[in-house]
């Protein structure tokens, strides 16, 4: 599907990534009908902006509307393939299932677990001079050590999510009240774009893969936060 409102109209090289002032991150739903998330972070780690999306039109509003988009990192996840997961739940729902000594799992290649969505709009803003990436949801909570003790989709997983976000990446302004899962997921992704501003690659964050020639990035530690100017005169007063 073709971008509407995103245009192919200027290539030009990205500006650095130490230069970047903003961090979106862009957690996809599987389709139009399940929610996917947008978000902004500064470099103090400030939560600027919560959009809550469905459709790629919903996307592209988003990111056309943003002033900042040329100075941000963005990373956007991999979406899971939502055929994949219906046909799954298909073969489970089965009473009989065949005694299996592997895991079936091994002959599948990895990036059958994703869907394409998303791909004409990366496409665009890469051409376009923007600093865009993927990112992988899970291995990300799990290489930040954010895996909740319960169910993911709970109430109580999401708690748990949004109170170590708070407590271990040291993003500041989260609401006080419970926000989707799916804004959570993009949290992540934008504290991995400032993890690419902040640190060096091998350091704070690598590359682990393609995907429809689109880089994959990974975090690889919790990084502290900088200290804000005004935080520092505060201090310098009392």
């Amino acid at each position: 599907m073709k971008t509407k409102l995103l245009k192919k109209d200027r290539r030009a090289e990205p500006a650095p990534l130490e230069n970047k002032m903003f961090f979106i991150g862009i957690s996809l739903g599987e389709n139009n009908t399940a929610e996917t998330s947008a978000v902004v972070l500064n470099r103090n780690l400030d939560l600027l902006k919560v959009e809550k999306l469905f459709t790629n039109y919903d996307i592209e509003v988003f990111l056309k509307n943003f002033p900042g988009t040329y100075d941000s990192v963005i990373c956007m996840s991999l979406p899971l393939n939502a055929i994949e997961i219906e046909s799954k739940w298909r073969r489970e729902e089965k009473d009989i299932h065949a005694f299996k000594l592997y895991n079936s799992s091994e002959d599948m290649f990895w990036a059958d677990r994703f869907s394409e969505r998303g791909k004409e709009i990366f496409e665009t803003l890469k051409i376009t001079g923007h600093s865009i990436y993927r990112y992988h949801i899970p291995l990300s909570k799990i290489r930040l050590n954010l895996m909740p003790p319960f169910k993911m989709r709970s109430q109580p997983g999401c708690k748990y999510l949004q109170t170590v976000i708070k407590d271990r990446l040291s993003v500041n302004n989260l609401p006080s009240n419970l926000i989707p899962i799916a804004a959570l997921d993009a949290v992540i992704g934008g504290y991995t774009g400032w993890l690419m501003a902040t640190d060096k690659q091998g350091s704070g964050y690598e590359y682990i893969d393609d995907y429809l020639d689109q880089k994959v990035v990974l975090p690889l530690k919790i990084n502290p936060r900088p200290v804000d100017d005004q935080e520092v005169k505060k201090k310098k007063k009392k």
